[in-house]
């Protein structure tokens, strides 16, 4: 894997520590980060959404993370998530 690992992005312990990431976006519904070859998923565009689907890549890039609060004050109630999503 080139660019960030699992480790380097996730061990940050606040925002200024953040690594930068190399893209970031949104498709239907999940706003996202890019860090080398992985996307983590940092939030959502519609906070009224029932159910959420995590893909299991993004734009051909494996999806393993959901950043700590990416989905706050959001009525979610149910929630799949792909089992490479490891954080």
């Amino acid at each position: 894997m080139s660019g960030y690992d699992v480790g380097e992005v996730k061990g940050y312990t606040n925002l200024m520590e953040k690594p930068r990431c190399d893209e970031e976006g949104t498709d239907a519904l999940l706003k996202w980060e890019r860090y080398g070859e992985i996307v983590i998923i940092t939030g959502i565009t519609d906070k009224n959404a029932c159910s959420v689907e995590i893909p299991q890549t993004i734009n051909d890039y494996k999806v393993v993370g959901i950043e700590r609060m990416a989905f706050i004050h959001c009525n979610i109630q149910t929630i799949t998530i792909p089992n490479m999503v490891t954080y």
